[in-house]
């Protein structure tokens, strides 16, 4: 997608009276855009507002959907919004949901090639994909763990998809507790293993030590059997 006619196909065209759901109330509401600037855009909750021939259209948030936008000279301009707070067309559903899902991705491969690129111009070294494989992954949606006094979820360190001062100062950074170690990859994902060949490569790659927590370090078990399976089979 390159143009700005590619962008107005892809995109969610707001239609008059169109039909509106919100899930959070349970209701339908219809909207008319009104007010109309053209060569105008607004952005809110990763939600790309922008009129053109006169008409509203709507699309998720990527960086070539921006790139589109600016290189046509679009004017950011306060409007509303539609569907950046959870509502969604009901015509178009499943094309919404499809842009969604489609830019979370892109979203996500363009993060992971920021952070590989910053890991690489600050002279960080790769680390082995045949030691990754003795390491275990944070997913992004967590690890549910049971520890003799608690329940809680384990994140990775870094949860947000955009780059910026903090992401920067957990790129290629560990830490150990009690045999265990955590580290944040160059790829902005969170391992952790009890393999120390790993800690050495860490060290050699040049990653900084920095206090964090150490997931599964003190007694946790995990929640998910597939998972217990793989930390048990990792850790042995």
């Amino acid at each position: 997608m390159k143009t700005i006619n590619e962008l107005r196909e892809t995109a969610v065209k707001v239609t008059s009276n169109m039909e509106i759901f919100w899930p959070q109330s349970n209701k339908t509401e219809r909207y008319t855009p009104s007010h109309l600037i053209e060569g105008t855009y607004y952005t809110n909750n990763g939600i790309i507002a922008f009129v053109s021939n006169n008409n509203l259209y709507v699309t998720p948030y990527c960086a070539d959907s921006m790139k589109i936008i600016l290189d046509n000279a679009f004017v950011k301009e306060h409007m509303y919004v539609p569907f950046s707070n959870w509502d969604y067309p009901v015509a178009e559903k499943s094309k919404w949901q499809n842009l969604l899902h489609s830019a979370k991705e892109k979203n996500r491969l363009d993060f992971i090639a920021e952070c590989k690129d910053y890991s690489l111009k600050s002279r960080f070294g790769i680390i082995d994909e045949s030691l990754l494989e003795k390491c275990m992954e944070i997913p992004i949606e967590g690890i549910a763990v049971t520890h003799f006094y608690y329940k809680s979820t384990i994140y990775p360190q870094i949860t947000n998809s955009y780059m910026d001062c903090t992401v920067a100062e957990k790129l290629c950074t560990y830490h150990t507790n009690n045999g265990t170690i955590v580290f944040v990859h160059s790829d902005g994902k969170t391992y952790v293993t009890r393999n120390f060949d790993v800690l050495s490569e860490l060290r050699s790659a040049g990653y900084r030590e920095k206090g964090m927590h150490v997931p599964l370090s003190n007694g946790e078990s995990i929640d998910n059997y597939w998972l217990a399976n793989k930390w048990k089979a990792l850790a042995s």
